[in-house]
C-alpha cells in the first residue's frame, strides 16, 4: 500500500508554486511591455518622430531635384523660380509660393512650410 502512495505523489503536473512563478514572470514581463510602449521613450512615439524625420528628408531632396531642374530649365528659358513653381498642379501637393523679399521664398507642401533659395533648400518646417 505504501508504494501505491507513493506513485501518486511523484506523478507528473502542474504544482501550485510553477503556477504562481509563471504568473509571476508574466506580470513583470507585461509590466515592462507597456514602459515601453506608453512610458516616456516610448515606442510609439519615437516612431512618429522618425516618419516625420523621414519625410522631412524626402522632401528637402525633392525640393533640390526640383531646383537643379529649374537651373537646368532656366538655362534655356528666361523663367522665375515664382513661374517654375506655379507651373505646378495643387495635385502635387504645392501651393502658396511667396517671396520673402529677402532672395528666398516659401512654398507649402503637404502641410510643410519650405524655405527655399535659387540655389537650394534652407529649411523645413
Amino acid at each position: 500500500m505504501k508504494n501505491s502512495n507513493i506513485k501518486a505523489k511523484n506523478e507528473n503536473g502542474i504544482t501550485l508554486i510553477v503556477l504562481v512563478t509563471t504568473i509571476i514572470v508574466l506580470t513583470i514581463l507585461l509590466g515592462v511591455s507597456f514602459s515601453f510602449i506608453i512610458g516616456d521613450n516610448n515606442i510609439i512615439d519615437s516612431s512618429k518622430e522618425y516618419v516625420s524625420s523621414t519625410e522631412k528628408d524626402l522632401l528637402i531632396e525633392e525640393m533640390d531635384i526640383l531646383l537643379l531642374k529649374y537651373k537646368l530649365l532656366k538655362m534655356d528659358n528666361n523663367i522665375s523660380i515664382m513661374d517654375y513653381f506655379k507651373s505646378f498642379d495643387s495635385e502635387e501637393g504645392y501651393s502658396n509660393i511667396s517671396n520673402n523679399g529677402d532672395g528666398t521664398y516659401t512654398i507649402f507642401k503637404d502641410n510643410m512650410e519650405i524655405l527655399i533659395n535659387e540655389q537650394e533648400t534652407l529649411d523645413v518646417k
